[in-house]
């Protein structure tokens, strides 16, 4: 009964039971069952995803990269099934590399595979009726309605914006204020060190010009709290 089903329908309950018909059987004996399988509909892609499940189990890993080849390298994207068993394949005879970690990335973004569907329940297997209002006969094997794809995403996020394109301002320092040096502070009754050096070398010290430093006298402010202090330069930042 599968094997007239299988070409008018693949599907894969009927490859599981069809597989699991003979408990105690060899990985090698149903990889050859599975084989059978997809003579009856070679070009179906559940035929190759059969065959491909049973020589990963069998070890024969060449087998199962031949089966898979024409659904990964298709017009089409692969489905999210189809990509982890490429992760399994590639985790069984490479081990865990890069490579299955790709394709395990790929499943999370790649199509989604037909399911049981009523509505907007979706079940992993077929129910005779619907567990809400308990209709009968409504699921049906389809797939699921395509959402706004992840490159279609990036392509809209990425995408350059039209129109003229406006240079971010410039900001122009400007320059700061140059700080004069504070003037020598001198002493009352003192004069210039120029005058006192000239006295210590006994000569004529020449009369001093009129811009010179002269005596300063710091007198008290007629404020209580006594002396006054000049208030220094206060930096413009």
């Amino acid at each position: 009964m599968i094997e007239a089903a299988w070409p008018l329908s693949p599907h894969p309950d009927l490859a599981k039971v069809y597989l699991d018909l003979r408990p105690g059987e060899s990985h090698a004996e149903r990889l050859a069952r599975a084989r059978i399988l997809a003579k009856l509909a070679p070009g179906d892609p559940e035929s190759r995803i059969a065959v491909a499940s049973a020589a990963i189990a069998a070890g024969d890993y060449k087998t199962a990269r031949e089966s898979m080849l024409p659904q990964i390298q298709g017009n089409e994207r692969p489905t999210a099934r189809m990509c982890l068993i490429m992760a399994e394949l590639e985790e069984a005879e490479h081990g865990e590399t890069g490579f299955a970690r790709d394709w395990l990335t790929r499943a999370i973004r790649a199509p989604r595979d037909a399911t049981w569907i009523a509505g907007v329940v979706m079940s992993d297997r077929w129910l005779p009726a619907l567990p809400a209002t308990g209709k009968l006969d409504v699921f049906v094997w389809k797939r699921p309605d395509e959402r706004l794809s992840s490159g279609d995403t990036e392509e809209a996020i990425f995408r350059p914006i039209s129109g003229p394109v406006t240079e971010p301002p410039i900001l122009i320092e400007k320059p700061r204020a140059a700080i004069a040096p504070p003037e020598p502070a001198v002493k009352a009754g003192l004069a210039s060190d120029a005058s006192l050096a000239a006295k210590d070398a006994g000569t004529n010290a020449s009369p001093e010009p009129e811009n010179a430093l002269s005596p300063v006298v710091v007198l008290p402010d007629a404020s209580p709290e006594g002396l006054s202090k000049p208030e220094s330069p206060r930096p413009p930042f």
